[in-house]
């Protein structure tokens, strides 16, 4: 290194270099982001996303009861577009259950399809979810085969000739968004992701920040408990995140005229669990990073891990199971159920309730974890 002149602009670069090495090596968040990530990505997108609609959950309503409609129940089964989640005893109990996303296609086998088939002329009744135009399109073309394999079966069966053949028609109604309207599946999404991104990078940063400034001793000098220091600082961006979610919906429905169809009071009230796990992950990333850029690209991956794996665009039932349980674990995962189901399906509390105690549970846990670890970095 000698040989580089002090004149040179290139002066003193290996010391800076030999510097910036040793930070990598001895930073676990730039080791974390620099290597890890980028296989998990390449593990993600390789392996979980697959943009084949296979096991959309279903639920089943036999009126029949019969050997002909178990067998066309069998037949759904057996393409591996279907997943049987449900038996359903009522209109009201299938509804319910396509409403509250348990669901995404509903089957109704009517109590005269024995006798139809016997006659050579039935039908049942396919009912998707809307709300997700992917699995509408796949769901429906699915059925359509399903019910044409089950004409030439029982035309084959019966040993009937061509123009005495059995015919049985799929008939078809499309729930909460009959044109397959696309924003009805995106913006839900999209609604999710900003209140995320915003409330979980502001709460990323509020610790870290007093870290890298050098006055997080000003905050230890503080009265206040750990919790206490913790959620007031984050309380700021949880109010940035309803004013997010806010812009989103004005500029949805000038822009794009879509309109909630549920409460959306109930939207309001079912964000707070989410913007409060959100702002407790954020409050994690924050006690447990040094600087801002490693708290800001943490709350960065994991905002790709909810895009990827939350359910924004691509469909989770497809995911392999392992991949499945872990979009169990993203809170977007549950609060896209929840938008999706207010904004388009009309839900209620009654249909959403769980995805709102989980995303309460998640949050109260990192938050708790983040007090204790504030709390220790507090005592030393």
């Amino acid at each position: 290194m000698a040989l580089i002149k002090k004149k040179s602009f290139l002066y003193g670069i290996w010391p800076v270099f030999e510097k910036e090495c040793i930070h990598i090596i001895r930073s676990w968040q730039v080791r974390l982001l620099s290597l890890v990530m980028t296989a998990v990505e390449i593990v993600l997108i390789g392996i979980a996303i697959d943009t084949n609609v296979r096991q959309v959950p279903m639920v089943v309503y036999d009126m029949s009861n019969s050997q002909e409609s178990r067998e066309m129940i069998k037949s759904f089964l057996n393409t591996d577009t279907f997943l049987l989640v449900k038996q359903a005893y009522s209109d009201k109990e299938i509804y319910d259950t396509v409403v509250s996303g348990e669901a995404r296609v509903a089957l109704k086998i009517p109590s005269d399809y024995s006798r139809r088939v016997a006659e050579g002329n039935a039908n049942i009744l396919v009912l998707t979810d809307g709300s997700n135009s992917i699995i509408t399109t796949a769901a429906l073309a699915a059925a359509d085969g399903v019910a044409a394999q089950q004409s030439i079966k029982l035309t084959l069966a019966k040993s009937l000739v061509p123009s005495e053949q059995v015919n049985v028609e799929a008939r078809q109604i499309i729930l909460f968004n009959p044109n397959t309207y696309t924003p009805n599946f995106i913006i839900p999404g999209l609604v999710a992701l900003h209140v995320q991104s915003i409330a979980l990078m502001m709460a990323a940063g509020a610790v870290a920040r007093e870290k890298e400034r050098g006055t997080i001793d000003q905050l230890y000098l503080t009265p206040a408990k750990p919790l206490g220091i913790i959620i007031g600082k984050l309380l700021p961006y949880g109010a940035l995140g309803i004013v997010q979610q806010t812009i989103v919906l004005v500029m949805s429905y000038f822009v794009l005229d879509l309109t909630i169809q549920g409460s959306y009071f109930l939207l309001l009230f079912l964000t707070l669990p989410f913007l409060w796990v959100c702002l407790a992950i954020g409050a994690l990333i924050s006690v447990t990073t040094d600087t801002l850029m490693a708290a800001n690209q943490i709350a960065i991956a994991l905002d790709l891990f909810s895009l990827f794996l939350g359910g924004v665009f691509f469909e989770i039932t497809s995911m392999p199971k392992a991949f499945q349980w872990i979009a169990s674990l993203i809170p977007t995962t549950h609060y896209i159920n929840i938008t999706r189901g207010i904004m388009v399906r009309g839900a209620g509390f009654e249909h959403l309730w769980y995805s709102a105690l989980v995303m309460f549970s998640l949050g109260t846990i990192a938050m708790l974890i983040a007090a204790w670890r504030f709390k220790k970095q507090q005592s030393v």
